[in-house]
């Protein structure tokens, strides 16, 4: 999801979230002014509560944004969000929203740690795909 420094992106979300409502889950994408993705995440239910996840964004900026037009689509449930902790402007985004950690997950590879961009990755999709 990397672009060209200084590349100019729409401030606007889609105008109409991806929604399955048998499974509850919403998607929002934000695009950069040549149609391309500069970020996007989804929103699902969980055992307790909605699950930010994935949230992946070119910046912080736009990860808050797709962060905060998720999250307003659930209200009276707790919102949980997974960060790399590496990425410290996915970690301070959780905490901007009064989130605290609630565990922590290792990652342990056999072979050479992959070469991920982390500083785009502000919530994980899941455990066993990162």
């Amino acid at each position: 999801m990397s672009s060209a420094p200084g590349a100019h992106r729409s401030s606007s979300l889609l105008p109409a979230p991806v929604h399955r409502e048998r499974e509850r889950t919403i998607g929002r994408a934000v695009l950069a002014e040549d149609g391309k993705f500069a970020g996007y995440g989804v929103i699902r239910r969980c055992r307790s509560g909605y699950k930010i996840g994935s949230l992946f964004a070119e910046t912080p900026e736009i990860a808050e944004e797709i962060f905060i037009a998720l999250s307003s689509q659930v209200t009276g449930e707790p919102v949980y969000l997974d960060t790399p902790e590496p990425n410290t402007a996915a970690v301070a985004l959780a905490r901007r929203h009064g989130m605290s950690p609630v565990f922590e997950t290792g990652r342990i590879y056999t072979k050479a740690i992959p070469d991920l961009p982390i500083r785009e990755i502000f919530g994980v999709t899941s455990f066993e795909l990162g």
